[in-house]
């Protein structure tokens, strides 16, 4: 038997609140009339922050009329794997008018965020941030947060009891975008998501794709973006020195826009403009598009807009980037985005050696056997169970499961694994894995078919550390990790409508070893 220790960080027990309810918003996201769910009837949901080494102890309380989980999305729960908060996984769900604590501990830092993971319920409203500070290797005046995500007016249950009954996997398409909870094109006047940063030191914007289908490109007028982190994981810009990330931007390395998939976050370090020698008091225009690529059909609504301010916020009259004229001191390869520019190394100490165990999984939709388009992982669609959880089989050694089929990969504690994802299905997936980062090896462009010897292009010198990747249309992504957290972990595509439906895998790691920690049954616990 291996024992498995976890070393912390002395820190300060954290404690938090977070009521989940119906609410009529006043004034409303975008200008239409909609009842949603909201935290603590905020939306987006209270700011979680707490310190490298800090214990999270949070209460969430059910007000509404169905089930809720909540999972906090990245963080490792290294030695608390119940609190993960995967419904049909690790928990029942918490019944209407009931409460449940989540304690766990944080021995990682960055830009993460919590949200349901029952049902549709966070693309309804049940999502925000939570940051973990203690490792910045760089300095900032300002800490902004920037959540976007799509939204949709009609009642998401509704929708989805539609969904689920396709026959040709169209999704539902979201009629808006929102940023920090704010959107145009249903109202006039709007509001505008507004942010005031000083002008004589950078700010930190941590960028968050909380949408449910749509990837999402953010970029700010005139103003060069430098990332700093991805999915919490510090990275250095090659032509950066940590010495010119703390003194200023060298613009031959910066980025003008940054695509983000589903469940992606960024940290961007923005230095303030001089005009004519002298500190900036202007506005500009923060911008977020929805990638209409993915649809079945055009968003209503694709973009939205926020305001940047040095000064008191006043409607900008600035241009985007599209609009610039490329000349010789700035050419056209300035206007790019973070993947078609720049490769960001991870600033976490290397890849390791090749893998002890590899994996392919095939991506693909069927139809069932009632005629309904359903995903399936290496030919498995997922049903979890309802009335238990997996972890409850696997504690009453009734696990795997006939009664509710899933994918599951087995890896021994500590392996190597690389995990390849062959996708046959013509829309891209950004894939998640709980209890993990990993380091994306390979990213194939759209098309480029499955995943073979002579397409194979491994990055194993500074590939992302991460924990969201995409795997494009009829394409492959080769990813790797040390099997190093004990547990059951969820494998999901983050398109919500397609993890409700069956697209989930199970990665069982060291079962034996988180036994110890959770115990073995008699019984099966029931929901």
């Amino acid at each position: 038997m291996v024992a498995i220790l976890f070393c912390l960080v002395n820190g300060e027990i954290v404690k938090y609140s977070l009521c989940a309810e119906r609410i009529s918003l006043i004034p409303t996201v975008d200008g239409f009339n909609k009842t949603q769910l909201a935290f603590n009837g905020e939306f987006p949901g209270p700011t979680i922050i707490a310190n490298l080494g800090d214990t999270l102890s949070i209460l969430v309380t059910n007000a509404f009329d169905e089930g809720l989980s909540v999972h906090w999305h990245g963080i490792h729960q290294k030695g608390s794997l119940t609190q993960d908060g995967a419904l049909g996984v690790t928990q029942c769900p918490i019944a209407p008018g009931t409460s449940r604590t989540y304690t766990f501990n944080v021995n990682q830092t960055g830009t993460y965020w919590y949200h349901a993971h029952s049902a549709i319920h966070y693309g309804d409203g049940l999502y925000g941030a939570l940051i973990i500070d203690g490792n910045e290797f760089y300095n900032y005046g300002a800490d902004e947060i920037v959540m976007v995500a799509d939204w949709y007016h009609g009642d998401l249950k509704q929708l989805f009891g539609s969904f689920v009954q396709s026959t040709t996997g169209n999704e539902p398409v979201p009629d808006n975008i929102i940023m920090n909870g704010i959107g145009q094109g249903y109202c006039n006047p709007c509001d505008y998501a507004s942010i005031t940063v000083p002008n004589n030191s950078p700010t930190l914007f941590r960028i968050i794709n909380a949408a449910i289908f749509a990837p999402i490109t953010v970029s700010l007028d005139g103003h060069y973006l430098m990332v700093v982190e991805v999915d919490g994981t510090p990275v250095i810009q090659p032509g950066f020195t940590l010495e010119e990330i703390n003194n200023g931007l060298n613009e031959s390395s910066a980025v003008n826009q940054i695509r983000l998939n589903i469940g992606q976050r960024v940290a961007v370090l923005v230095f303030p403009l001089t005009i004519s020698g002298q500190p900036d008091t202007n506005s500009y225009w923060l911008r977020a598009t929805m990638d209409n690529d993915v649809f079945p059909s055009p968003a209503p609504v694709s973009s939205v807009l926020g305001i940047v301010s040095y000064s008191s916020p006043y409607i900008p009259k600035s241009d985007d980037w599209s609009s610039k004229v490329c000349v010789s001191s700035k050419p056209c390869s300035y206007c790019v985005d973070v993947n078609d520019l720049i490769t960001l190394s991870p600033n976490n100490g290397g890849i390791p050696a090749s893998p002890d165990q590899t994996e392919t999984i095939v991506i693909d939709f069927v139809a069932n056997s009632q005629g309904f388009n359903r995903p399936i992982l290496n030919t498995i669609s997922c049903t979890p169970p309802t009335s238990t959880y997996y972890l409850a089989l696997v504690q009453a050694g009734k696990f795997p499961s006939t009664d509710f089929p899933c994918y599951t990969v087995t890896i021994d504690y500590g392996k190597i694994v690389r995990m390849i994802f062959n996708n046959r299905d013509p829309g891209e997936h950004p894939m998640h894995l709980h209890g993990y980062k990993f380091w994306v090896l390979q990213e194939a462009a759209p098309d480029a078919g499955d995943y073979n010897a002579a397409n194979a292009d491994l990055n194993l010198v500074n590939p992302l550390y991460r924990d969201v990747a995409t795997v494009n249309p009829n394409s492959f992504l080769v990813i790797q990790f040390v099997a190093d957290n004990p547990g059951l972990w969820m494998l999901h595509c983050h398109i919500d409508w397609h993890m409700n439906i069956g697209f989930v895998g199970l990665v069982n790691i060291g079962q034996e070893q988180y036994l110890d920690q959770v115990g073995i049954t008699s019984q099966v616990a029931t929901c």
